[in-house]
């Protein structure tokens, strides 16, 4: 790459990287990687970046697919990535206007086949060895991922200090006991009680805090109670620090090996979303557990679904329906001696 273009995209690096932008710095990393891959493009097609327009990256969008193999979803993310940058470039007076504004993205289907059934899931979270530092954390793994249905970059940023006791309130019962909508609301209150709470980054710089299951919970609290490399990382590398994307999805795959299930982190979402889908419970209130930016995403899940979502609301979380013995699990944790 030319120098020139080197030191454009290092100011660019600098121009995400300031507090204001609120980006963080996984989200830097992918867009600098995907800028970086249209600039060799323009090099090789002897483009300026400058006077590019729309043709121009409906063309790089065709080169995408024809060369890569990208799927809608990969180029999306390319051509959102190229609109950050020329906001940038806008912003510095390098452009008049965002060449990436009249392009269309291409049409992402949303999720692609079921879910994870409830017994994939049981088998799943029965298959760690609990003896082991290492069985604990990936059953404690598993166990967030089935309750919460978070994204993988969610959980491996996951901090200790990201948990704690709030009041919850509860709004509507069934025959198992109470149904979580949200923390506040204007409607009636049955039940307050203190739950263990749970902030989850987002895409896009942001947030979400939302009750973690009772099971979940204390598979959490017992697996940090035994591990044995301390770090402000829930589940930390080797080293102390974040845990890496691959390292996540080779957990999952080992498990997914063992008992035959074809699974992938995402497939965890995929099963928590239509559960509660189909369990009745309203779009929105699933879309603000997920942390999906707009309904719309959640709407998609309802395609794959293949059972009703207009009978009554089950129980307040999918792990209550497992067939597991969860208090043994539990209690297994709780008890294990240090290795």
């Amino acid at each position: 790459m030319s120098e020139e273009h080197q030191a454009i995209l290092h100011e660019f690096k600098a121009w995400m990287e300031h507090p204001a932008r609120s980006l963080r710095p996984e989200s830097i990393v992918g867009y600098m990687g995907k800028v970086r891959l249209l600039f060799k493009w323009f090099e090789s097609t002897g483009k300026d970046w400058q006077a590019i327009g729309k043709v121009d990256l409906e063309e790089y969008l065709g080169w995408l697919l024809a060369e890569k193999k990208n799927a809608p979803a990969t180029r999306r993310g390319k051509i959102d990535a190229a609109a950050c940058f020329y906001r940038f470039a806008v912003d510095r007076g390098y452009r008049p206007d965002n060449p990436t504004d009249n392009v269309r993205r291409p049409k992402c289907e949303g999720p692609q086949g079921p879910g994870l059934t409830m017994g994939e899931v049981e088998r799943l979270l029965n298959a760690p060895d609990t003896k082991t530092d290492r069985g604990r954390r990936d059953m404690a793994i598993l166990t967030i991922f089935a309750a919460t249905g978070g994204r993988r970059d969610a959980l491996r940023a996951l901090r200790v200090d990201n948990f704690k006791y709030d009041t919850v309130e509860y709004l509507a019962e069934d025959e198992d006991g109470y149904l979580i909508i949200r923390p506040r609301s204007r409607k009636p209150v049955l039940k307050k009680e203190q739950a263990l709470m749970m902030t989850m980054s987002l895409k896009g710089g942001r947030s979400l805090t939302i009750p973690l299951v009772k099971e979940a919970e204390a598979i959490l609290q017992a697996y940090l109670s035994l591990r044995e490399k301390q770090s402000p990382f829930v589940f930390p590398a080797g080293h102390g620090g974040m845990m890496g994307k691959t390292n996540i999805r080779q957990i999952v795959n080992k498990y997914g090996k063992m008992t035959g299930v074809d699974v992938h982190p995402h497939r965890f979402r995929h099963f928590v979303i239509t559960w509660m889908l189909d369990s009745g419970i309203d779009p929105v209130t699933v879309q603000r557990y997920v942390g999906h930016k707009d309904v719309t995403q959640t709407l998609k899940y309802k395609d794959i679904s293949g059972r009703s979502l207009m009978r009554p609301a089950g129980r307040d979380n999918p792990l209550k329906q497992i067939n597991l013995p969860m208090q043994v699990f539990i209690d297994k944790l709780k008890n294990a001696p240090k290795p």
